[in-house]
């Protein structure tokens, strides 16, 4: 037992080594963090249910040794990112903060790092939708009440399926993670903030910072566009697997989509959600992008990255 233990380790450490000689490698010969076109160091937003696949564009930018759209796939590539991370400064300081979680920003942060920040929004009732067949996302009070839907795989919780589902329930999640993109602008992380009102002073701080605190805005509803409009600014390169979604979420039964997208509607009818004005700021930032590219395409000779 003892030898075989013994080769394991010495297994998983000669692919770790292997790993880190071509991360390396890509540092010695420039793969990994060529001059910076884009707002370096990143410092991503990661609103949660509005795109995980943008990492991939991330990392593409930040660590260009790093092979395209394999994030949140095979766990070598995972290995071969966080020694660059981490053990390579960042990707030579790419990043200013990276994760897949959804951490809120601190005041901070904001001071320190306003104008580096770069993230992805959605309008509320699909954010709602999504979170909610991603075993109630964000919810723990839910989750934790029905079997397989308190872990981040999602497609163990068969409640999340019913048909059709529970109207109280659907009120009841729409309450838990309300505001869940104020609150994250303002430092908390929603999963541990549910159910916690939200001021008008946090959507304004929340609004205020998107609308001048970004780098780059992404919608999940125009993803492609997004991708697009990322390259188009930022000028690295485009091709078509840059579209791929490297994360897919589940795809529900019938008609149960349209049935859940009818009911979180009326909920957030009933009682708004604040994120509301947060989505509205994200696309104003989104129209602004689209205007600086198609300035630049109507005069070539000033299209320098900003």
């Amino acid at each position: 037992m003892a030898g075989a233990n013994f080769l394991r380790a010495g297994f998983f450490g000669l692919v770790a080594v292997m790993v880190g000689a071509i991360v390396l490698a890509g540092v010695r010969f420039g793969l990994t963090h060529p001059e910076a076109t884009y707002p370096s160091p990143m410092f991503f937003v990661h609103v949660p249910k509005t795109g995980s696949t943008m990492v991939n564009l991330l990392v593409a930018h930040g660590c260009p040794g790093l092979p395209y759209g394999q994030w949140n796939e095979p766990d070598t590539f995972k290995m071969t990112f966080w020694l660059s991370y981490y053990v390579l400064g960042r990707c030579h300081g790419a990043f200013a903060r990276f994760e897949g979680a959804h951490a809120g920003v601190s005041e901070q942060a904001w001071r320190q790092y306003a104008g580096h920040m770069v993230g992805m929004f959605r309008e509320v009732v699909p954010r709602l939708v999504s979170g909610w067949l991603h075993n109630f996302h964000d919810c723990p009070a839910i989750q934790r009440r029905y079997h397989g839907c308190d872990t981040h795989d999602n497609h163990t919780c068969a409640e999340v399926l019913r048909e059709p589902p529970d109207k109280a329930l659907v009120q009841e999640y729409a309450a838990c993670v309300r505001g869940c993109a104020v609150k994250m602008l303002n430092g908390l992380e929603c999963r541990y903030s549910t159910f916690r009102p939200v001021s008008s002073q946090d959507v304004g701080r929340a609004v205020d910072h998107v609308l001048y605190d970004f780098a780059f805005v992404g919608l999940t509803a125009e993803f492609d566009a997004s991708v697009k409009q990322w390259n188009g600014l930022f000028g690295t390169g485009f091709d078509q697997s840059r579209l791929r979604n490297t994360r897919p979420g589940v795809k529900p039964p019938g008609n149960l989509r349209n049935t859940l997208t009818a009911l979180f509607e009326a909920a957030v009818r009933d009682k708004p959600d604040p994120d509301a004005a947060v989505f509205r700021a994200a696309q104003t930032v989104f129209r602004r992008q689209q205007d600086r590219l198609s300035k630049r395409s109507s005069h070539p000779h000033t299209a320098t990255v900003e």
